[in-house]
């Protein structure tokens, strides 16, 4: 008899080592004092990542924290810049002028009591100057249209009779922004009048060319790149920000990377979600789903460097953590009847961990291929020691 709880006991020591590459989900679920969702362990059991139990309603308030949040994050600009003429723009002058004794216009043989002269389109110089006769040389940089009208109606009218100045910038080289990506003709386009805004410049880059929603915005300023879907930029008039030169607006299909571990329908891999609200549902159908019989329904968790902005909307307690990302394990309970549910509401990010842990059925395979049973096997009463 000895013997024979000698030999159940050393199983049940290999059962609880076996069983899958990764921790179960009770190591995973007792590792730490930071639980959201659920009454939190002892103060003196401490881990380094905050735990999150995954109902309906947590996920979808964490998937609109972290789409709010990505929404404050985007740059923010105040007003229009005003449009003012720079070097190398190129400006167009055009003057017009009045006298009581009239002019010959010799395109209709006729005479005309005003007088309009347009002036060669002329590149601003690196001294910033452009010519205008009979005043020469005049400084264009740095003035608004407006401003330069009014200096040189201003001073025409020292030579001409009630004279006016129309100013024209027919291309801002000093200020462009370029536009790349999925738009239908990506390059550099001037920021004017009319094109002020991120969307703005994305109908004269051609429009999206592909579906709007599946389409993300990625707005590089200064080294700084902030990012926002298309679709809430639409929706959201906030997010059409007012541009500023050298800005870099790309227009991308989004790439989401997920690690994919554990227990699931297929070896482990890389998954690859080209849509920009991909949920975990999404992750788990292109991942072929947990494996029968070898994944612990109740084991599935999203491993994640959460945002600390979303953690504390969601009334975290971060002041644990330092800096801006917090380890974050979200738990999902598939065994429950709603949990697909849960598991639809949860947007998953660029970056993730997906890690479904192995069940009892899979720790005694991997004992059975140490000690492997004869399927005729059948205890008999001379094989135990009284």
């Amino acid at each position: 008899m000895n013997k024979c709880k000698t030999l159940v006991l050393g199983c049940g020591l290999l059962l609880a080592g076996c069983g899958g590459s990764g921790p179960s989900a009770n190591a995973i679920l007792s590792g730490t004092d930071m639980v959201v969702g659920r009454a939190s362990l002892s103060e003196t059991e401490r881990a380094p990542y905050v735990l999150v139990e995954m109902d309906r309603g947590l996920a979808r308030a964490f998937t609109d924290a972290q789409r709010r949040t990505e929404q404050e994050a985007f740059h923010r600009t105040g007003g229009p810049m005003p449009v003012v003429i720079g070097r190398g723009d190129i400006v167009q002058v055009a003057i017009v002028s009045t006298a009581e004794t009239g002019f010959v216009d010799f395109t209709t043989a006729s005479i005309s009591p005003i007088s309009q002269t347009s002036l060669v389109p002329q590149e601003v110089g690196d001294d910033g100057m452009i010519r205008v006769p009979p005043l020469g040389r005049i400084r264009a940089q740095g003035r608004t249209v407006r401003e330069v009208e009014n200096f040189l109606t201003e001073r025409l009218g020292e030579v001409l009779v009630e004279p006016a100045a129309i100013v024209r910038i027919a291309d801002r080289q000093s200020a462009k922004v370029s536009v790349v990506g999925k738009v239908g003709a990506p390059g550099k386009y001037s920021l004017d009048d009319v094109n002020l805004r991120v969307l703005d410049l994305i109908t004269a880059a051609g429009g999206p060319a592909e579906r709007s929603e599946n389409l993300r915005v990625k707005l590089s300023r200064n080294g700084v790149t902030r990012t926002a879907l298309l679709e809430s930029i639409l929706s959201n008039p906030r997010l059409n920000v007012y541009l500023r030169p050298g800005d870099v607006i790309e227009v991308e299909t989004p790439e989401n990377r997920i690690v994919v571990l554990g227990a699931g329908g297929t070896r482990n891999q890389t998954l690859t979600l080209d849509q920009p609200d991909g949920t975990l549902v999404d992750v788990l159908g292109y991942g072929e789903g947990l494996a029968n019989r070898r994944a612990d329904r109740s084991g599935v968790f999203i491993y994640r460097d959460a945002q600390r902005d979303v953690l504390a909307r969601m009334g975290v307690d971060v002041s644990r953590f330092a800096g801006d990302s917090v380890p974050t394990v979200f738990r999902f309970d598939l065994s429950q009847p709603d949990s697909l549910f849960v598991a639809k509401s949860f947007a998953v990010a660029d970056g993730d961990v997906l890690y479904i842990a192995a069940s009892l059925k899979d720790a005694v395979d991997a004992f059975a291929t140490f000690f492997p049973v004869p399927s005729t096997f059948v205890p008999t009463p001379s094989g135990f020691d009284y």
